[in-house]
């Protein structure tokens, strides 16, 4: 129906879509250096800008934003709020970083960070995962309430409300929340001694959050114990909008499997989405690599 193109000189990637209640398509992504989209210029000539672009049903540029500074910094993912019908970009800043007016404090080291635009492009608020973490954000999603949740991962201490963790090992994955108008509300972190990702996360029918990725080894999330089953395993972990734990799973076989994408069903059950090597269980149904390299699975899974 129709393809657009968007970027300058160098390397530039799209990393997340949504779409909104009328059709239209938001993205997110990165520009090194400045780009041009729709005809329009956007991003700076120096470091690497995160980029939101929203498009028409029809595949018009509606609007775009860059960040500033000359940082580096990558959108990394997209959601629209359910209850405000606003956007949620979230992603990783360093070095000196501005959205629109509003400019964030030098970040020495790679933050993650959420955004919040109104259906105009028009920025909101900004917020940094709190403390002295290194790290970034990789999935965002916005429940029936309102409340926004991330994934990710990090190394060091992570802040968000009245909770504070510090990573076990190197990377830790995390899960965090902030209200509709960009209250800090809690964070938790989990892994083990090696390195674990935070790479999805879904809003749930009814409030809360699901999260997926992999983990290394035996880990924790939480205070809640994650059994290793094979050298790197998936991980789908349901919360309920105050951060508790609802349900926790390890899934996979004794080699390496991860899970990338999740989503939610009405029905409460969840999609997930990633790739294994060798051979895996889900349940009752076992899976084979074609190959001697990774294969991609889909499964459905009840939370």
């Amino acid at each position: 129906l129709w393809a657009r193109s968007a970027g300058g000189m160098a390397y530039d990637y799209g990393h997340g879509m949504a779409t909104d209640a009328d059709g239209n398509a938001v993205v997110a992504g990165s520009f090194a250096g400045s780009g041009t989209i729709g005809g329009e210029t956007i991003g700076e000539t120096a470091g690497r800008s995160a980029i939101l672009a929203k498009y028409s049903p029809d595949g018009n540029l509606l609007w775009a934003r860059a960040s500033g500074g000359t940082g580096s910094n990558s959108g990394n993912n997209v959601c629209v709020n359910p209850q405000t019908g606003d956007i949620h970009l979230c992603g990783h800043v360093q070095g000196q970083t501005s959205f629109g007016e509003i400019k964030l404090e030098r970040c020495q080291v790679q933050e993650p960070f959420v955004a919040t635009f109104d259906g105009s492009g028009k920025v909101k608020w900004v917020r940094l995962l709190g403390g002295a973490c290194a790290g970034l954000a990789t999935g965002v999603a916005a429940d029936e309430q309102g409340q926004i949740y991330l994934s990710g991962m990090g190394k060091g201490t992570f802040r968000a409300g009245k909770d504070e963790e510090t990573s076990r090992g190197d990377y830790d994955f995390f899960a965090a929340a902030f209200s509709s108008s960009g209250k800090a509300l809690w964070v938790h972190t989990g892994g083990g001694a090696g390195v674990d990702y935070g790479l999805g996360i879904a809003s749930r029918p009814g409030g809360g959050c699901a999260l997926t990725g992999e983990i290394a080894q035996q880990s924790e999330f939480a205070g809640h114990p994650l059994a290793a089953i094979g050298e790197r395993d998936a991980i789908v972990i349901s919360l309920q909008p105050d951060g508790k734990i609802a349900t926790a799973s390890v899934l996979g076989g004794k080699d390496h499997d991860l899970s990338y994408a999740i989503t939610s069903i009405s029905d409460g059950t969840l999609v997930i989405a990633g790739a294994f090597r060798n051979t895996t269980t889900f349940g009752n149904t076992t899976l084979t690599t074609s190959g001697k390299g990774n294969d991609i699975f889909i499964a459905k899974v009840k939370p």
